[in-house]
């Protein structure tokens, strides 16, 4: 079993159709302060500082913020929109093992405001997710399944699906205390609250995971929200999926449902 294009729709509400995203090619620091300047309203002076005060093409999470009020004290609403996005997908379906920074490259998915809703923001997310894995599970990357380390930004979407799917991990527990009491039509991941510290963290999860019998998993988890959140045939696409310059092969029929 793994995560698919129906569970990222499902559990976030975000669509898997539409068009893939082609990151810049070559950004430095000089193009991410240029970025800055150009499409988030910033002082070139400004810009400059917090990319060398990163030492990468990032922003920090923090300086959007701060961004943010000031563009929005001073009616800069377009910069204060592509800030506003820019942190958002930074802090969820973007964040990677420093859950303080986003790339530069994510402002061109805001350049134009009335289009970003075109790209295929499941498929995104998707590809994000698989990549990081794919590199994160490697023995030298030592901090991989620290449950209380920022690298668990990165698997929003696995948590949420392991905690909709797995329902002995006790992953999270039910937002509210009452599953049934949390309206269909929000995203599912609003069913949940995370736990923030596990005794014994990685080894307490693999225990759960291996102890699991056929009992213990959903394999429809989503039979009732259909009404609200219909699958999409798009959703069997086999073959790969790309998000920038990342391709990742994408095989749902290997999937147990």
């Amino acid at each position: 079993m793994t995560i698919t294009l129906d569970d990222v729709a499902t559990l976030l509400h975000i669509s898997p159709h539409g068009k893939f995203f082609d990151a810049p090619i070559n950004v430095n620091t000089n193009n991410a302060a240029r970025a800055a300047y150009e499409y988030l309203g910033v002082a070139w002076e400004e810009a400059l500082a917090e990319i060398y005060y990163n030492k990468y093409a990032q922003y920090r999470l923090q300086w959007l913020r701060d961004l943010y009020s000031r563009l929005i004290q001073t009616n800069q609403f377009e910069c204060a929109a592509r800030t506003y996005l820019l942190h958002l997908v930074g802090c969820t379906i973007f964040a990677d093992k420093t859950y303080t920074r986003v790339e530069e490259k994510y402002v061109s998915l805001f350049i134009e405001l009335d289009s970003f809703r075109d790209y295929s923001w499941a498929t995104a997310t998707l590809v994000f997710l698989y990549d990081n894995l794919k590199r994160w599970s490697c023995p030298r990357h030592s901090t991989f399944g620290r449950l209380h380390d920022p690298i668990i930004g990165i698997y929003v979407c696995l948590y949420l699906w392991c905690s909709a799917g797995f329902t002995s991990t006790s992953l999270a527990s039910v937002s509210g205390g009452d599953r049934e009491a949390v309206p269909a039509h929000p995203p599912r991941a609003c069913r949940w609250n995370a736990k923030h510290a596990v005794e014994g963290e990685l080894m307490t999860y693999r225990q759960r995971l291996d102890a699991l019998s056929h009992e213990d998993v959903l394999f429809t988890p989503y039979a009732d929200d259909q009404d609200n959140h219909l699958f999409v045939k798009i959703s069997m696409f086999s073959e790969y999926l790309r998000f920038g310059g990342v391709s990742v092969s994408y095989l749902p029929e290997r999937c147990l449902r």
